[in-house]
């Protein structure tokens, strides 16, 4: 009979660390990571999932069977699966990845474990500081009445600051995200969002 190794994982908010449930596999990898480089993955399987079908999560995932086991490829299928989440309104997503490793065969099945979360909406909008020019915080304010009530949407969120506050530092970021905070509220399940407008250069 084949020998079984199971491992367990967690990812929040894109950051990936890897933990060992049970046995240690013969060799590690950076950090005591298993080094799993020279196993194939052999299927790809998702529980708990209900707001997308396991077909559209292996789509985004992107890390088809037979090919070669990758942490970097898991990482970044993971950080897609964050971004289609928080684009309909699951801001808390959170997958537990468990692989269970053949050794005999060298090969990997990972099963994803997803705990979407509440679905939130886009909420109220904040802004502290003083507007670098005058009639800016209204205009922010009438713009952001297109949003509020609205499925929050990660990806919709970084074009309304790209579009209405090109005041705040885009840092190379593919989201202004300087100045900017979030704020859940669970029992209305409505996310409200406060910009600080940057204090007067010197």
């Amino acid at each position: 009979m084949n020998r079984l190794l199971v491992l367990t994982a967690l990812l929040v908010f894109g950051s990936a660390g890897f933990a060992q449930d049970t046995q240690t596999p013969p060799t590690t990898g950076p950090g005591g990571t298993p080094d799993l480089s020279q196993y194939r993955v052999q299927a790809l399987d998702f529980e708990g999932n209900r707001a997308f079908s396991s077909e559209q999560l292996t789509n985004t995932f992107h890390v088809p069977p037979g090919e070669k086991f990758n942490h970097t490829a898991v990482g970044q299928g993971l950080e897609r699966l964050r971004s289609l989440y928080a684009d309909h309104g699951y801001i808390n997503f959170v997958a537990a990845p468990m692989f269970q490793v053949d050794r005999s065969r060298r090969t990997v099945v990972l099963t994803l474990s997803v705990d979407e979360g509440a679905q939130f909406t886009f909420g109220r909008l904040f802004l502290v500081g003083q507007e670098p020019h005058a009639g800016q915080a209204d205009a922010l304010r009438n713009s952001w009445a297109a949003l509020s009530g609205k499925v929050y949407d990660a990806s919709l969120l970084c074009h309304w600051l790209d579009r209405n506050a090109t005041f705040l530092p885009a840092d190379g970021q593919r989201c202004r995200q300087v100045g900017v905070e979030l704020h859940q509220h669970i029992d209305t399940r409505h996310a409200d969002i406060t910009i600080a407008f940057p204090g007067p250069k010197s």
